[in-house]
């Protein structure tokens, strides 16, 4: 029975984990530059773009289309990054032996 609440506890404490990692991913921002600087981006940690700024010349290039989409695609990249290495670091810090102690 021991093993069960071991177990338990683990996965709250990786869901309280999960849900704190989420909150501060949330505040975070990736920063973006495509076209030496013609297409500046920021997107949050939750996948929302917070600012985007299109250089007055760019505005008529024939690959601005191009060029939002690569800023965008490279955004949710870094974010993706992000969540990953932040459950990375999770999964190490929720890492249990079987006496229900975190391993160190």
């Amino acid at each position: 029975m021991a093993d069960l609440k071991n177990i338990m506890e683990a996965a709250q404490r990786m869901q309280e984990g999960i849900k704190e990692a989420q909150d501060k991913l949330k505040q975070e921002r990736v920063d973006v530059n495509v076209g030496a600087n013609a297409v500046k981006l920021t997107m949050l940690g939750d996948y929302k773009i917070d600012s985007l700024e299109i250089d007055a010349m760019a505005r008529q290039h024939p690959d601005l289309t191009k060029m939002l989409i690569s800023a965008v695609n490279q955004g949710i990249d870094k974010v993706t990054e992000k969540q990953k290495n932040q459950i990375l670091e999770l999964a190490k810090d929720i890492n249990i032996d079987e006496g229900g102690e975190k391993s160190e």
